[in-house]
C-alpha cells in the first residue's frame, strides 16, 4: 500500500512538473506570436509610409505621369489601410501643434529654424503616428521649429 502511495506521489508531482513546463512553453510561444504579430503591421505601417513617401516625391517633382501614379496607388494604399484597421491599428491624430520635447506619441526628428514661427511649431509630419486601441503602436516623427 505504501508502495503504491509512493508511486502516486511520484505521478503526481511528475505530472505537476510537466505542467509548469508546458505552461513555460506555452507562455513563451503566446510571446513570440505576439512580436511576430506586432512585427507584421509595423511592416504593413512601413510600406504604406514607403507608397506615400513616394507619392509625395512625384508631386514635388510635378511628374505628368502624377494622376496615372496616383490611379496606381491608392487601391494598394486602401488595402493597406483596411488591413491595419481590421486589426484595430489606426492613425493617431497629433493633439496639438507645439512640442517642446518628445512625447509618447511624437517623436521630434529635426528641428528647423524659422524666425516668423514660434519655437516648438510643428512644421511637418514626416511619419503619421499609430496607435492599437489603448496602445501607442508608433509615435509620429515631427518636425519643429527650433
Amino acid at each position: 500500500m505504501l508502495e503504491e502511495i509512493n508511486s502516486l506521489r511520484s505521478k503526481y508531482l511528475k505530472t505537476q512538473q510537466d505542467l509548469r513546463l508546458l505552461r513555460t512553453d506555452t507562455e513563451a510561444q503566446a510571446q513570440q506570436h505576439q512580436l511576430e504579430y506586432h512585427s507584421l503591421l509595423m511592416d504593413i505601417i512601413e510600406e504604406l509610409d514607403a507608397l506615400e513617401s513616394e507619392e509625395k516625391k512625384e508631386k514635388l517633382k510635378q511628374h505628368s505621369d502624377i494622376d496615372r501614379i496616383e490611379k496606381y496607388l491608392k487601391p494598394t494604399k486602401k488595402i493597406l489601410r483596411e488591413l491595419l484597421k481590421k486589426h484595430g491599428v489606426e492613425k493617431f491624430k497629433l493633439p496639438f501643434l507645439q512640442f517642446s520635447q518628445n512625447t509618447d506619441f511624437a517623436e521630434i526628428v529635426s528641428v528647423v529654424p524659422n524666425q516668423s514661427l514660434e519655437k516648438g511649431t510643428l512644421v511637418s509630419i514626416e511619419k503619421e503616428a499609430y496607435r492599437q486601441g489603448d496602445l501607442m503602436f508608433r509615435s509620429a516623427q515631427i518636425i519643429v521649429v527650433g
